[in-house]
């Protein structure tokens, strides 16, 4: 077995260890997307004052890179054109394991996970964090009576490995059907995901960054801290079992429901609205 199957089945995602601290390494920001963005997401992170060097590098560039100082040189993708996204990732991911950089946010098992919204909610539900149910539609099933999605009102409907909330609608319950537009869109490229439709008080996005958790501004709730530490401890332990690079990046989208308390809708492990945290505070 070759080196890249090796990535392929184990998603290891790196042959070393990265021996000094974030803040004396280099950092190769991997993307496909306009230099505009990039530049907010830059000022951004250099506003956190984490990395010694920033520098953006288109991806079919890649094979640039200097190889030479690996040592003191990472990895980060985002910013990739969503409708190759994950696969550009999955190049990036292989080019950079075969070359020996360490990643900040490798595309491995976690990163499956983080993609895979189905995959996601069944780890949470298994770790006890509460959740919207969540059924998958897959192509040519004929019918969704076994689904019993009579029990809801609303319903969310959305690719199940889809990004920045591409296709997803909400609908009565009592009218969704196969034949519905947006269910037949979706089929034609992915599964569909159903989710109950939680009320809400409130939204919002935090950053996770090298050990440290960000939000765009301050957020008054006494389960947060305690929600993203469970949140951070389960990873970790899922990381070390499946033996995978835990991430230093990601972000999530959390709801905060009527009770105060606090629910993990999804997990991005390519954060592109990081240059959305203009002036970020820390958790």
């Amino acid at each position: 077995m070759n080196k890249l199957a090796k990535f392929e089945e184990y998603n290891i995602g790196r042959v070393r260890s990265f021996h000094l601290n974030f803040s004396e390494a280099k950092v190769f920001l991997l993307h496909d997307l306009e230099a505009e963005i990039l530049s907010e997401t830059l000022k951004h992170l250099k506003s956190l004052e984490i990395f010694a060097e920033l520098e953006t590098v288109y991806f079919k560039n890649i094979d640039s890179l200097d190889t030479n100082d690996l040592e003191n040189s990472v990895i980060f993708t985002t910013h990739l054109n969503l409708d190759s996204e994950i696969a550009t990732h999955q190049k990036i991911s292989s080019w950079a394991f075969e070359h020996q950089f360490y990643q900040l946010n490798p595309y491995n098992k976690i990163a499956k996970l983080f993609d895979d919204k189905y995959m996601f909610y069944v780890l949470m539900k298994a770790n006890d964090f509460k959740q919207a149910e969540t059924f998958v539609v897959a192509k040519g099933q004929a019918t969704l009576e076994d689904l019993q999605l009579k029990d809801f009102r609303k319903l969310i409907l959305k690719p199940r490995c889809g990004t920045e909330s591409r296709d997803t609608e909400i609908v009565d319950a009592s009218e969704l059907s196969l034949n519905n537009d947006i269910v037949c869109k979706i089929l034609n490229y992915d599964d569909v995901l159903i989710q109950n439709f939680i009320e809400k008080k409130n939204e919002f996005s935090v950053l996770y960054l090298c050990g440290k958790f960000y939000s765009k501004t301050k957020i008054d709730n006494p389960n947060l801290e305690n929600t993203l530490k469970e949140f951070t401890e389960m990873l970790e332990d899922y990381s070390r079992r499946n033996q995978v690079i835990m991430p230093h990046v990601f972000s999530l989208d959390i709801l905060e429901l009527d009770s105060g308390k606090l629910m993990i809708l999804e997990a991005n492990i390519r954060p592109a609205k990081i240059y959305s945290y203009k002036s970020p505070v820390m958790i």
